[in-house]
């Protein structure tokens, strides 16, 4: 922080920033983590009710949360760091680059896995980025938890998936929860994901995950011979049933059926999807069927097992000439 400015660190929410690193104390010393971080020596003063320190050369460091994005909008921090990104709104980052795009300005990363999702997404840019710093740590390489520890956690009743995630940062892992994490990863092993084209002549079903405080999910499925092929995935958070019907007007898609969930009746009945034919219109199924059960597909080429981040440290550099960017992903119980 030798540069003079504003340095924010971000959690999910305010309310957790407080707690988890605003009040927190460290068990080992009897210290709060904050006075740990930023001695006396090095402050003019601190302000309690916005969990904010100025420092004594000028430069000041917050805890704020993303979940209230668009209250930061217009300030002009040079420094901000992602804490639990994998379970931040990603919007947030994407609203605050800029900023630092203008003030040449610098954003680290930390996370636990939770699937593949955004935050997967961002460590995999920073693998292959030369401008871009990424390390995976796991407890084998802080060694801040014993070996017969985590052999304790098997003992006692967690699970291998919640071992591999929280102890190995593994992207793999299923979500404890997740309906579908296992046949996933059995449906990977068997070697039935791979890359299927998209076929014109045959019309496009979808299947909806609306979400109400979380991202709505959409699947696009062709049915072809024997084979069941999802061929499209669509994601976003925070907008109206009228910007996912733009989205599909705009793919070069027929659709056959759009199968939403049985509390989506109000919503989709007043929704059309151009593009569907003409007796299809956008559905609320009651008891939504499933499409027909997925089916191997041998011929499939395998896809490329490079995406998968593996173990161990892993540099790595990218971003827009003017932002220094660095993403750090390690052990939650580590840091």
């Amino acid at each position: 922080m030798q540069r003079v400015g504003n340095y924010w660190h971000m959690l999910p929410e305010a309310s957790q920033a407080r707690k988890a690193v605003w009040d927190a104390i460290n068990s080992h010393t009897g210290l709060r983590r904050i006075d740990e971080a930023f001695p006396a020596s090095i402050r003019l003063g601190q302000r309690e009710e916005d969990m904010k320190i100025i420092l004594a050369n000028g430069s000041t460091w917050q805890l704020v949360g993303s979940d209230r994005f668009d209250s930061l909008v217009g300030a002009p921090p040079i420094g901000l760091v992602f804490s639990e990104y994998s379970l931040t709104n990603p919007a947030a980052w994407d609203h605050l680059r800029p900023i630092l795009a203008e003030n040449g300005g610098w954003a680290i990363f930390m996370l636990t896995p939770r699937g593949r999702n955004h935050a997967w997404n961002l460590y995999d840019v920073a693998k292959s980025q030369p401008t871009w710093f990424a390390e995976q740590l796991t407890v084998d390489d802080t060694k801040a938890i014993a070996a017969d520890v985590v052999a304790a956690e098997r003992a006692s009743g967690m699970s291998e998936d919640l071992v591999a995630q929280e102890y190995y940062c593994s992207f793999d892992a299923a979500l404890p929860g997740a309906y579908y994490g296992k046949l996933l990863q059995n449906a990977d092993t068997d070697r039935r994901i791979g890359r299927v084209p998209w076929a014109p002549d045959a019309v496009v079903h979808t299947a909806w995950d609306l979400g109400i405080g979380d991202s709505t999910a959409i699947w696009f499925a062709q049915t072809v011979g024997q084979e069941t092929r999802l061929i499209d995935y669509y994601e976003s958070f925070g907008v109206g049933l009228d910007h996912y019907a733009k989205i599909l007007r705009e793919k070069p898609y027929v659709y056959g059926e759009h199968i939403l969930p049985h509390d989506a009746q109000v919503a989709a009945s007043t929704t059309r999807f151009a593009g569907s034919r003409p007796s299809s219109s956008a559905q609320s199924v009651p008891k939504a069927a499933p499409l027909p059960a997925p089916q191997p597909l041998p011929s499939a080429p395998r896809a490329p097992r490079s995406t998968r981040p593996s173990r161990g440290r892993r540099r790595s550099r990218a971003s827009a000439p003017s932002v220094q960017e660095r993403f750090a992903l390690s052990n939650s119980r580590a840091c």
